[in-house]
């Protein structure tokens, strides 16, 4: 009687284990994909926001320095939102 109990305990132990390391591995494997998917306002992660943000302040340096002229500085700020899902409230055609 006693080695059936021993038996029922360590498979119950086991089972739990095993249980346990199942539920381990798929919140490492899924539980931490949502977290960097944050987007902003616009769709795009934050730093391809600071990164786009970035360029386009490079940008408006060179325009009020004089180093482009107006259509060059309309034509890259086109390429800046090319990609953008929200490109017609931000760049007139």
């Amino acid at each position: 009687m006693e080695s059936e109990q021993l038996v029922w305990i360590v498979a119950y132990l086991l089972f739990l284990v095993f249980g346990g390391m199942t539920m381990l591995g798929v919140y490492l494997i899924f539980g931490k994909r949502n977290s960097n998917q944050r987007r902003d306002v616009l769709g795009e992660r934050p730093n391809e926001f600071r990164a786009r943000q970035k360029a386009m302040e490079a940008l408006e340096k060179r325009y009020a320095k004089g180093e482009i002229d107006h259509e060059q500085y309309e034509k890259e700020r086109r390429e800046l939102y090319k990609d953008s899902r929200f490109e017609n409230k931000f760049v007139q055609k």
